[in-house]
């Protein structure tokens, strides 16, 4: 008896299984999200199937093997999605869709501040992010993140328009009980707390309820209502300073006791630089300021505010006598008489919110009180500094007056608002000169701690009269520098 000898084609089996691969195996489909603007779509996943074709090979050999008639049993196996789910994803973004978020101030200014903020559907879709992320073992989640640096951008312009600077509780010196008084309140300030809020909204902006408060946080002043003439170490005079506005019109004596009043009762703390500007604000008609002199543009001018430099000059020399540090001053473009009776020559500061401004510093280990007082009956501007004296000396030297330079010629302008015949004079001339005062400052042991000196320099000035149209004048026309038009 004579064995067959059996052979097959591996080639074609390979063929047969690869087609029977093919009827059988589905890849995995991972579910999916869809985010496009505000619409959110999602597919769940699906299983998948695969022949193991190296098992199906093994097992269909070893029957052949046998010469027998059987069946073969097909291994298949599950192939699982990389991604199982992404409905939760969808529906944390369809939460966060549901409807525009409201910030707003818990509690507002009334009349000052914002009513509300709102962030649109449209502005919320721009702050999310979808991410797949994968863990240690190769199984992959889609999660939505919204973006941190997206939402800090659009709060940043509400850091601005929600700041609030605290102010200090103003008061003025009993001379009597040598207690302060209480002028005003101090106000707390407050600033906007982006870290505190982006971490709210990222919590709030989740759920149904669509409205939050910005945080905010709370600044205290330095100086508080309750503080006391011993805690503040302001306990006699230290320095006085007074000025005069003889002939002043009704309109530049109305600015300087409105500018004034901002000064009232400030503190300044010890080491603190005191800037002129930073408390008489916005100069303006809104602010309660009228139309008076000014000198802008190289001649004495109509503008609002005219008169505040009576202020400046005033707080510039009480400061010179109560020895402080000046930081900053600038002189007028040329002498004023208001500013030269007194004090004389040199002693001015003029100011030009923002640019020129007067500062000093309280260098002394307590707290200074700046009060003053307007007189119209006097005509005068007082400001008197109040805190601890140190025993200080201070010796004023000059002014030296230099290089003086005569006025010059009389200019006249035709102005075509005035009547025939009328004429005005809105400028007076005064000689130039350079004029130097020196500061001496002693301690109480007469020891000499700062040596300053101030220089200025005053151009020479003219006589300026304005016409009207068609007026005649006796002797003599005006003089030839009356070329100017001024249109009023």
């Amino acid at each position: 008896q004579v064995a067959p000898i059996v052979t097959f084609d591996e080639g074609q089996l390979d063929q047969a299984l690869a087609q029977i691969a093919g009827e059988i195996n589905q890849p995995a489909a991972d579910a999916s999200l869809g985010f496009d603007g505000t619409n959110v779509t999602y597919a769940t996943s699906q299983v998948g199937r695969s022949l193991d074709v190296a098992d199906t090979r093994a097992r269909l050999i070893s029957t052949l093997d046998g010469l027998s008639d059987a069946q073969v049993q097909l291994l298949i196996h599950d192939t699982h999605p990389r991604i199982d789910d992404t409905s939760q994803a969808a529906q944390e973004i369809q939460q966060v869709l549901s409807g525009p978020m409201t910030l707003y101030l818990q509690e507002p200014l009334a009349g000052v501040d914002l009513d509300k903020a709102t962030i649109s559907v449209e502005e919320l879709a721009k702050l999310i992010r979808v991410h797949t992320i994968e863990d240690a073992e190769g199984k992959a989640s889609t999660q939505m993140i919204l973006d941190e640096n997206a939402l800090r951008a659009w709060l940043t312009p509400y850091e601005e328009l929600l700041q609030r600077n605290p102010a200090n509780a103003r008061y003025y010196f009993d001379d009597n009980t040598r207690e302060l008084v209480l002028v005003e309140p101090h106000v707390n300030g407050r600033v906007l707390d982006i870290d505190a809020t982006v971490e709210q909204f990222l919590q709030q902006v989740r759920t149904p309820d669509r409205s939050m408060p910005f945080i905010l946080q709370e600044i205290v002043p330095t100086v508080h209502s309750e503080a006391t003439a011993e805690e503040l170490g302001i306990t006699e005079l230290v320095s006085e300073s007074t000025t005069w506005f003889y002939g002043s019109a009704d309109e530049r004596m109305h600015n300087i006791a409105r500018s004034a009043s901002n000064f009232y009762g400030i503190v300044i703390a010890p080491g603190e630089e005191f800037s002129f500007n930073h408390f008489l604000g916005e100069v303006s008609a809104e602010q309660g300021y009228e139309q008076g002199l000014i000198i802008a543009g190289g001649r004495t001018i109509e503008g609002v505010g005219g008169g505040v430099c009576q202020v400046s000059t005033t707080a510039f020399q009480a400061a010179f006598w109560a020895g402080f540090p000046i930081t900053e001053r600038w002189e007028h473009g040329y002498r004023v008489g208001y500013y030269d009776d007194g004090e004389g020559p040199g002693m001015d500061a003029t100011v030009y919110s923002p640019i020129v401004d007067l500062r000093f510093i309280n260098d002394t280990p307590y707290h200074l009180l700046i009060e003053n007082y307007y007189s119209e009956a006097n005509s005068s501007l007082t400001f008197k500094f109040y805190s601890t004296g140190l025993g200080r000396e201070i010796v004023k030297e000059g002014p030296i007056i230099e290089n003086v330079v005569p006025a010059k010629a009389d200019i006249w302008e035709l102005n075509e608002e005035f009547e025939a015949g009328e004429i005005e004079q809105v400028d007076w001339a005064v000689e130039g000169a350079d004029v130097t005062v020196g500061r001496s400052v002693l301690n109480a042991s007469g020891d000499l701690i700062r040596q300053d000196t101030f220089v200025s320099n005053y151009i020479p000035w003219q006589n300026i009269y304005q016409y009207g149209p068609g007026t005649e004048f006796p002797g003599s026309e005006p003089a030839p520098q009356a070329t100017d038009v001024i249109e009023s």
